[in-house]
């Protein structure tokens, strides 16, 4: 802490005479910020106008302990919104007898409505690849030669999820 605020300090000091925005406006867009500091001069043309200062600014983030204070400043944003991780879903469908089911469609609706179809392989498995994490989606399998007493599942995804088993009560 004691060298992050020995480097803050340092850059401020440097930056003093390097840095002499602090508002902006013009074309479509305004940007305004409330300053402590002594000066700095302003500068227009064109559709822009800056006036400068050689303080920091009041926005930003504030570090306190026992001794010291710091108010980081210049223009900081919004914190950035996590993302989701992408995840697969994947499994197979299989008769009673354990054997894995050829050519079977099934479907993954997603939360936003999206449908998407695959159809299983040789020996029945099949995956969806890309899924966004956070999400409950709905998976069910239609066959023609196959009834399955579970036909559809609902699901909640946050991680990799497999072995989503579809298995057939006849044939």
């Amino acid at each position: 802490m004691k060298n992050i605020f020995s480097l803050i300090i340092v850059y401020t000091l440097l930056s003093c005479g390097i840095v002499n925005a602090q508002i902006a406006n013009g074309g479509s867009f305004t940007l305004e910020q409330s300053i402590i500091g002594t000066g700095g001069g302003k500068s227009s043309g064109g559709g822009f106008t800056v006036e400068g200062t050689a303080g920091q600014s009041i926005a930003g983030t504030r570090s306190t302990d026992s001794t010291k204070s710091l108010h980081g400043g210049f223009w900081n944003g919004s914190p950035f919104a996590p993302t989701s991780a992408n995840v697969t879903i994947s499994g197979r469908v299989l008769t009673a007898e354990g054997q894995g089911i050829q050519s079977v469609s099934v479907t993954l609706t997603l939360g936003n409505g999206t449908i998407r179809t695959v159809t299983t392989g040789t020996f029945g498995y099949y995956d969806f690849a890309e899924i966004e994490a956070g999400q409950t989606v709905v998976i069910s399998v239609t066959a023609k030669r196959y009834a399955f007493a579970q036909p559809t599942i609902v699901l909640s995804v946050t991680e990799n999820v497999s072995e989503i088993n579809f298995i057939s009560n006849s044939f």
